[in-house]
């Protein structure tokens, strides 16, 4: 039992956990409980031995804050009469990771506590982009930023057997998180699925991008044939199925149940359900437009939703000159010059849909690949954008 007058500081007992670009709070209290309003309560980062708060004649002291924390911090003390304060810091950094105390200095005493904070990040979303190496081999680059701590970087084949032996990796910190780009090369020959996974090891969070490295793209294209039944009232289906272009007049169409009345797309006619397709849309003249393939069952009447795989659509756009990929969140691609045609290939049974700038077949460089769950068929989807003076030119699939 402490004497007349002295205490006892309790912090957290355990490691606070404090996510990057979140909040954090730090609670502690007097024991016996008793009134600290007019005591002094410091708060400190002892890695930086800097001042994180201050409180004092019963208000804020930040004259001596470390600017590192100017404007996060915000002091609690509804309980302050119980001897309980809570401190929170804002907009979590990984700098602020560390050991703390917590003080309180009475006119005859002081104690104090320790805790350790520990932060921690999921980055975005790996990006794998595909180049023809010098020799012959095929270069994967897998890229994300915004990791910590470190992450762990693996790449797997279709068995989910390691490659990590062949394969190279950097990871360099940007703003205290970590960016990672690793390669990888496989053979030209070889088919099946590759994929790099990221594990952030604090939190055991696993994200994971896959990518089908296959000779089975033929140079035969798929026929595809648009749907007139699914069109919108602002389009103009040519008579051979074969392109699509926004019109200014409403057409006078039968209200099927297939058809969109609210996002003016068209779908093929093509359903699939396995195997291997791929087909050509040629973009060249276009300001905006979507394309690529959705589940048969999508909406299409009486609200608008984003073509993203949270609603059935696996899609490429493009728009405000930007291309950009509508995953969730959306991923934007890194083209140098304007594309002209656009390759899409399913590979149903890999669970795979993936994107390649076609201008130029015999180099058929990659763009992106979706990794889809197979519940129902999908169909080809097509948007060919409002019409105006630069996005006159319809959708023609090759």
């Amino acid at each position: 039992m402490p004497a007349a007058g002295q205490f006892h500081v309790t912090g957290p007992r355990a490691p606070v956990t404090a996510l990057v670009r979140e909040e954090a709070v730090f609670s502690c209290h007097l024991s016996p409980p008793m009134d600290a309003q007019n005591m002094d309560v410091r708060w400190y980062h002892d890695s930086t031995l800097s001042l994180v708060h201050h409180y004092m004649n019963s208000q804020d002291q930040l004259e001596q804050q470390n600017p590192e924390y100017r404007g996060r911090t915000e002091f609690l003390r509804e309980n302050i009469t119980k001897g309980q304060v809570t401190l929170r810091i804002h907009h979590i950094r990984p700098s602020d990771e560390g050991d703390y105390r917590c003080l309180f200095i009475s006119s005859t005493y002081y104690s104090e506590a320790q805790f350790q904070v520990l932060v921690t990040a999921s980055g975005t979303g790996p990006h794998i982009h595909i180049e023809l190496g010098e020799t012959r081999g095929i270069k994967l680059t897998c890229t994300s930023t915004g990791w910590y701590p470190e992450p762990e970087v693996k790449w797997r084949d279709l068995q989910r057997k390691h490659l990590a032996p062949s394969s190279e990796t950097k990871i360099a910190k940007e703003n205290g998180l970590f960016h990672v780009e690793t390669s990888i090369t496989v053979d030209e020959g070889s088919r099946g699925s590759v994929s790099c996974l990221i594990r952030n090891p604090f939190l055991s969070v696993e994200k994971e991008a896959h990518i089908s490295v296959s000779d089975k793209i033929s140079k035969e294209l798929e026929d595809i044939i648009l749907d007139r039944d699914t069109a919108h009232p602002y389009l103009e289906v040519s008579d051979d199925g074969k392109s699509v272009t926004s019109v200014e007049a409403k057409k006078d169409l039968p209200d099927n149940p297939e058809r969109f009345d609210t996002m003016p797309a068209v779908l093929g006619k093509n359903t699939f359900c396995g195997g291997n397709h791929y087909w050509e849309v040629r973009v060249e003249g276009k300001n905006r437009w979507t394309i690529g393939l959705c589940s048969t069952s999508v909406i299409k009447k009486g609200q608008f939703i984003s073509a993203s795989p949270d609603n059935g659509f696996w899609t490429l756009c493009l728009k405000n000159d930007v291309y950009q990929v509508l995953s969730t969140p959306r991923y934007t691609l890194d083209v140098k010059e304007p594309m002209l045609i656009v390759g899409i290939f399913l590979d149903y049974e890999r669970e795979l849909i993936t994107f390649y700038n076609a201008t130029e077949f015999a180099n058929l460089p990659f763009l992106y690949s979706f990794k889809f769950t197979p519940t129902e068929s999908l169909q080809p989807y097509f948007y060919p954008g409002p019409l105006n003076e630069r996005n006159s030119n319809g959708l023609t699939i090759l």
